[in-house]
């Protein structure tokens, strides 16, 4: 199956946000993920990376967006995932 999933099954948050904390949306990814597998889906896991080093990349004011560390580290990984993608189906 040529599909592509980015893992940003939800959003990263310096803090609680809307009710909805970070371990809140690591447990709705970990629900998520082995169904994605199951279909033989590539994961680009965008989640696990921003995961780390969340308080360094999410802008101060409004704990919720990428700063512009955050936006170049998501979009290297992403670039990547599909050049990688790209090779295994063309």
């Amino acid at each position: 199956m040529n599909v592509f999933y980015n893992r940003v099954t939800c959003i990263f948050f310096k803090q609680s946000y809307h009710n909805q904390t970070s371990e809140d949306i690591a447990r709705l990814n970990a629900a998520i993920i082995p169904l994605i597998k199951a279909k033989n889906i590539a994961i680009n896991d965008l989640y696990g990376l921003v995961c780390p080093v969340k308080k360094e990349i999410i802008r101060d004011d409004d704990l919720f967006h990428l700063n512009e560390k955050g936006i170049e580290l998501c979009s290297k990984q992403v670039i990547e995932a599909i050049k990688s993608r790209l090779s295994e189906v063309l």
